[in-house]
């Protein structure tokens, strides 16, 4: 299994919502104080992770916000 780690940007824990859940999936949405959402669906071991802005790697391979350029494809669930 692929770990990946996330900073979004700010230390504060977000607003958190479970949109749905069942037994083998969840979509779950979390906002946070600097503006950047993100929706995460896992399904049957898989975890797909949609935001409202594209992301930078850094150096260490953290996925950060490019809050210079936002995802212009990003769906809101709420």
């Amino acid at each position: 299994m692929k770990k990946t780690n996330i900073d979004p940007g700010v230390k504060e824990l977000p607003e958190f919502d479970v949109i749905e859940q069942r037994s083998d999936y969840i979509k779950s949405r979390a906002e946070y104080s600097n503006g950047f959402i993100m929706i995460n669906e896992i399904d049957k071991g898989t975890v797909t992770v949609k935001a409202n802005y594209h992301w930078i790697q850094k150096p260490d391979g953290t996925l950060t916000p490019d809050f210079n350029n936002p995802n212009h494809d990003f769906v809101d669930v709420k």
